[in-house]
């Protein structure tokens, strides 16, 4: 049930007896209204909502992390431009951001290959053909957003770097 402020005002307006106060509807219309020392008599039902406001702020002070920014289920990148992956969450407590592969191991850092950023993107920078590895320019990756209310996983993304080399081959001959 949403509890507003007409909820609030015909509840007061019908003087309900402190036997008949929900005390969760009661902390309800307490959100609703500002806080503040009450200027009321302890028997008033206006007490009541102020007295378990606390309990349903343990309720509602929370909210489990929500994708905000869902990384794309594919990311082709060229070798000499590189690519980023980016993803971000809201929640209460403010959600950590970071990275899995497919199999559910972390994507952590390879020097020179692939980092995350503190707001929650994986870079690929650029990379000579060299130094392509499957296990990070053609892989599946995921984005995990967590807080102590819950986690959320966004869809797999899958990940192919292409060299640019070839691509001016085929212009060549072509």
């Amino acid at each position: 049930m949403v509890v507003g402020r007409d909820h609030c005002r015909f509840w007061e307006s019908r003087g309900i007896s402190n036997e008949e106060v929900n005390p969760f509807l009661i902390g309800m219309c307490a959100l609703v209204a500002k806080r503040s020392q009450p200027p009321f008599g302890v028997a008033d039902p206006k007490f009541i909502a102020w007295k378990y406001s606390s309990f349903v702020d343990g309720i509602l002070d929370g909210q489990g992390p929500l994708l905000m920014l869902e990384p794309p289920p594919r990311l082709e990148f060229s070798n000499n431009s590189g690519g980023r992956l980016d993803c971000s969450a809201r929640g209460s407590p403010t959600p950590n951001l970071h990275w899995m592969m497919a199999d559910g191991s972390p994507a952590s850092t390879v020097t020179g290959l692939r980092y995350q950023l503190s707001n929650g993107t994986l870079v690929f920078p650029p990379f000579s053909a060299a130094d392509f590895r499957p296990d990070v320019h053609h892989a599946i990756y995921r984005c995990v957003a967590s807080n102590s209310l819950g986690r959320v996983i966004s869809r797999d993304v899958r990940l192919r770097a292409v060299f640019e080399i070839v691509s001016l081959c085929l212009q060549y001959l072509g």
